[in-house]
C-alpha cells in the first residue's frame, strides 16, 4: 500500500513538472481532448524545431494548430520562447540585460516587499494573474514595469499584463521579458496593441469582420444587445479570450497566437460568437434566458467561462471560418484606423504616457536644471551618477549667457495626460439675441444682431471686434434677456459663474483679454480640429476663458491651478472620467521648454518650422533607432532661412559661432566651431566660407554644419538622416554608420533667452 501511494504521489508531482515555482498548479485543470490511441502521437519540440529554423512557417502553423499538447506538457517551456524569438526586431538581447535593467530601475534584483507601481498603460481591473502565486504576481509586475521603462512609446495596452502572466506559467522571468519585448517590437505582425486608438480599432475590426464572416451570429448578438447596442459588447472582445476562457483553452489559443499574431484572437472571438449563437438560438435554452435576464455581455462572459467546446473544437471552429484571410483582416484594420485617425481629436482620451521618473533615481542637481526628456534620463537606463554627469556635461557646453536660464519642460504627456478634444461653442446657433454697444466716443447703437445680420461668428467679428467697450445683450429661447454673468459685476469666481449661468440655455459667451481683444478666439466648429490652428489663434492672448462641453453634456472648467491648486492628484480626480476634454496651459513668463517632439507633433518639417522657427537659441536632440544620442546647439532662429541678402537672394547658410555639435551616447563629446579653437593649423588652406556653414534649411531638409560634408542632415519627413565630418566643426560622424533612422527628435528652447 505505501508503495502504491508513493507511486501516485510521484505521478502527481510529474503532472505539474512543466510549471515553474512561482505557479500554483493546484487549481489548473488537465484536459485531454480524446482518449489515447485515436490520434497520432503529439510532436516533441525536437520535431518542431527544424520547422522554426528553416522558416517553414506554413507547416509550423499547421503543426501548432493540430497538436493539442496538454497544459502540463513541458514542450511550451521551449516552444513559446522560440516562437516569440522569430518575431524579434533588431539584435538579440545580451545575457544579463534584463537584470541590468531591473537593477537600474529598482536598485536591486531582489523582489521588493511593497507592491510595485505599474505603468499607466496597464488597466488595474485586467491585471490577470491566472495561477501565479503571490511571488509570481510580483514577478509579473516587475516584468511589466521594466517593459514600460524600456518601451516609453506604449500609452495604452490592457492585454500586455495578462499575456505576460500567461508566459510566466511556462518560463523564468528573464525569458518572459525577452518574449514580451519581441512581441511588442514585432514589425511583421501585430501581437499587442500599444495605444488607445489601436485598441479601439481592434474591436471595431472584430465587429466588421463578424458582420461578414459570422453574419448570423452577429445579427443574433445585435438583437440580444438591445438598448446598450452591439458596440458595447464588441468592446470587451479581448476579455472573452484573456479573462473568461478556461485556462487550458487560453493556453491552446496562445500556442497559435505566438506564431500567427493577433489574427488568432480575431478568429477565436468569431468562433465564440458562432458557438454562443448555436447554444442560445433556441428561446428555451439556458443561454438565451441568461442573455435576456442579465444582458448579453454577461451571458457571453459566462458562456466563455463554461465553454462547452474543447480547446481543439474551439480552434477548429475558429480556423474553419472560410475566406477570412490575413490580407482582408489587415485591410479592414487599416481602413478602420484611418477613419478613427481622421476623427482623432474627438475619439477617446489619451492616457498618461508610460515613461515616468517617479521610481527612478533622482538628484537635486537634475531637479535644478530639469532636463526631464526621456532621451536623456530614462531611455538610456543609466545610473544616477551617469545621468548627473551627462546632464552637467551638456550644461557646461552651453554659452555662459544661456546657463543663466532654466530649461523648462513646457508640455509632456507624462504631466498633462489627456488629449485635445472638442471645444463646443454655445453661441452661434442661438436665436434671437439683442446686442447693445457703446463705443469710446459714446456712440450707441446696434452693431450686430442675429435677426438682421444672421448667425455667423465671422460676421460677428467683422462688425464688432474693433469696438471698445461693448455691451452684450442676450435673449434666450425662454425670453430671458440680459447679462447673466460678468467678472466686473459678479467677481472672478467660477462658483458664481456656475450659479448664475449653468441653468440657462442657450448662452452667448464673450471674452475680453487684457490686450482688448474681444470674442471667441477659437472653436472647433468654426476653425476645425487642428492643434496648429488652436495655437495660432490662442497662444498670444492673455487671459483666456476655456469652456469645454463633453459627450455627457458637462460644460465648464473642470480643473484650473488658480482654483484647484497645483496637485496632479486633484487634476486626475477632476478630469480623468471626462471625455473628451480640452487642455490649455499658460506659463507665467512665456517659458519655452520642449517646443517640438516627433512623438507629440508628428514627423513633419512644416510643423517643425511652425513651432520652432521664431525661437533662439534652440537645442536639437536626436535619438536614432540604434540608440545613438547626439544633436546640436543652434544659436540662431530657423526663421533666418527665409532672410535675403542685399541682392535679394535667400541665404543658404546662417548662424553664428556659438553653434556647436555634441554626442551623448555612446560617445560623449562636444564639437565647437573651429573658429573658436586656438590651434587652427588644420584649417589652413580652407576657405573662410567653408568654416562658417552653421545652419541651413528649406522645405526638403535641415542641415547643421557644412564644408566637405554635413555634420547633421535630416530629410523632410524627419525620419532619415546622415552625418559626416564637416569643416565647420571638424567633427567625426556622430554615429558610426553615417546614415541613421530617427527614433525621436526633440527641440528645446530656453525661458527668457
Amino acid at each position: 500500500m505505501p508503495a502504491m501511494l508513493s507511486a501516485v504521489l510521484e505521478e502527481e508531482a510529474d503532472m505539474y513538472e512543466a510549471f515553474p515555482p512561482h505557479v500554483d498548479p493546484t487549481g489548473i485543470t488537465i484536459l485531454t481532448d480524446s482518449p489515447p490511441g485515436k490520434k497520432a502521437p503529439l510532436k516533441t519540440f525536437e520535431e518542431v524545431q527544424p520547422l522554426l529554423q528553416q522558416s517553414r512557417k506554413r507547416e509550423l502553423k499547421l503543426v501548432i494548430r493540430e497538436n493539442s499538447w496538454p497544459i502540463n506538457s513541458p514542450v511550451r517551456a521551449l516552444l513559446w520562447p522560440a516562437l516569440c524569438r522569430q518575431h524579434q526586431h533588431g539584435k538579440s538581447m545580451l545575457d544579463g540585460f534584463y537584470w541590468d535593467m531591473v537593477t537600474q530601475v529598482f536598485g536591486t534584483v531582489e523582489l521588493p516587499d511593497k507592491p510595485i507601481m505599474l505603468p499607466p498603460f496597464v488597466e488595474a481591473t485586467h491585471c490577470l494573474g491566472y495561477h501565479l502565486t503571490r511571488k509570481g504576481r510580483a514577478v509579473a509586475d516587475r516584468v511589466v514595469s521594466v517593459l514600460g521603462y524600456a518601451c516609453p512609446d506604449i500609452t495604452y495596452s490592457p492585454s500586455l499584463y495578462p499575456i505576460t502572466a500567461a508566459l510566466l506559467h511556462f518560463m523564468p522571468e528573464e525569458e518572459c521579458y525577452h518574449c514580451m519585448a519581441s512581441l511588442v517590437a514585432s514589425k511583421e505582425k501585430m501581437f499587442i496593441t500599444q495605444t488607445k486608438l489601436l485598441n479601439e480599432v481592434t474591436w471595431k475590426t472584430v465587429m466588421q469582420i463578424a458582420k461578414k464572416h459570422a453574419k448570423s451570429a452577429a445579427q443574433h448578438l445585435s438583437r440580444l444587445s438591445g438598448a446598450i447596442g452591439p458596440e458595447r459588447i464588441y468592446a470587451d472582445w479581448q476579455w472573452w479570450i484573456l479573462a473568461a476562457l478556461p485556462f487550458p483553452h487560453l493556453v491552446r489559443v496562445l500556442d497559435c497566437f505566438f506564431h500567427e499574431g493577433i489574427k488568432v484572437f480575431y478568429r477565436v472571438a468569431l468562433a465564440i460568437l458562432i458557438l454562443f449563437h448555436k447554444h442560445s438560438t433556441n428561446q428555451s435554452s439556458d443561454w438565451y434566458a441568461e442573455a435576456t435576464k442579465n444582458g448579453v455581455d454577461h451571458a457571453i462572459d459566462k458562456f466563455c467561462r463554461n465553454m462547452p467546446a474543447s480547446p481543439t473544437k474551439l480552434l477548429r471552429t475558429a480556423f474553419s471560418i472560410r475566406a477570412l484571410s490575413s490580407q482582408y483582416i489587415s485591410r479592414v484594420f487599416i481602413k478602420t484606423e484611418m477613419t478613427l485617425k481622421s476623427k482623432q481629436v474627438i475619439t477617446g482620451s489619451r492616457l498618461v504616457r508610460s515613461r515616468s521618473s517617479d521610481n527612478l533615481p533622482t538628484s537635486q542637481s537634475q531637479v535644478n536644471i530639469q532636463m526631464m526628456s526621456h532621451t536623456l534620463t530614462i531611455r538610456e537606463r543609466m545610473s544616477e551618477e551617469a545621468c548627473k554627469q551627462m546632464l552637467f556635461t551638456l550644461w557646461s557646453w552651453l554659452p555662459v549667457r544661456i546657463t543663466m536660464y532654466q530649461p523648462v519642460l513646457l508640455y509632456t504627456t507624462e504631466e498633462h495626460g489627456c488629449s485635445l478634444t472638442t471645444f463646443y461653442v454655445r453661441v452661434e446657433h442661438h436665436e434671437p439675441t439683442l446686442l447693445m454697444i457703446k463705443t469710446c466716443n459714446n456712440e450707441v447703437g446696434i452693431m450686430y444682431t442675429t435677426e438682421e445680420h444672421g448667425c455667423s461668428l465671422t460676421t460677428f467679428y467683422v462688425r464688432v471686434e474693433h469696438h471698445e467697450p461693448t455691451l452684450l445683450m442676450i435673449k434666450t429661447c425662454n425670453n430671458e434677456v440680459g447679462i447673466m454673468y460678468t467678472t466686473e459685476e459678479h467677481g472672478c469666481s467660477l462658483t458664481t459663474f456656475y450659479v448664475r449661468v449653468e441653468h440657462h440655455e442657450p448662452t452667448l459667451l464673450m471674452i475680453k483679454t487684457c490686450n482688448n481683444e474681444v470674442g471667441i478666439m477659437y472653436t472647433t466648429e468654426e476653425h476645425g480640429c487642428s492643434l496648429t490652428t488652436f495655437y495660432v489663434r490662442v497662444e498670444h492672448h492673455e487671459p483666456t476663458l476655456l469652456m469645454i462641453k463633453t459627450y455627457n453634456n458637462e460644460v465648464g472648467i473642470m480643473y484650473t491651478t488658480e482654483e484647484h491648486g497645483y496637485s496632479l492628484t486633484t487634476f486626475y480626480v477632476r478630469v480623468e472620467h471626462h471625455e473628451p476634454t480640452l487642455l490649455m496651459i499658460k506659463t507665467c513668463n512665456n517659458e519655452v521648454g520642449i517646443m517640438y517632439t516627433t512623438e507629440e507633433h508628428g514627423c513633419s518639417l512644416t510643423t517643425f518650422y511652425v513651432r520652432v522657427e521664431h525661437h533662439e537659441p534652440t537645442l536639437l536632440m536626436i535619438k536614432t533607432c540604434n540608440n545613438e544620442v547626439f544633436g546640436a546647439y543652434c544659436s540662431t532662429r530657423w526663421f533666418e532661412r527665409n532672410q535675403k541678402d542685399e541682392r535679394g537672394n535667400r541665404q543658404a547658410y546662417f548662424g553664428t559661432g556659438e553653434t556647436f555639435l555634441f554626442s551623448l551616447h555612446p560617445v560623449r563629446a562636444k564639437y565647437p566651431w573651429v573658429g573658436t579653437l586656438e590651434d587652427k593649423a588644420e584649417d589652413e588652406g580652407k576657405s573662410h566660407h567653408a568654416l562658417t556653414l552653421f545652419m541651413a534649411g528649406d522645405s526638403t531638409m535641415i542641415t547643421v554644419g557644412g564644408g566637405d560634408g554635413q555634420a547633421i542632415w535630416m530629410d523632410e519627413n524627419i525620419r532619415f538622416g546622415k552625418t559626416d565630418r564637416c569643416s565647420t566643426f571638424n567633427n567625426p560622424p556622430l554615429c558610426p554608420s553615417g546614415d541613421f533612422e530617427i527614433r525621436v527628435l526633440e527641440v528645446y528652447g530656453f525661458s527668457g533667452a
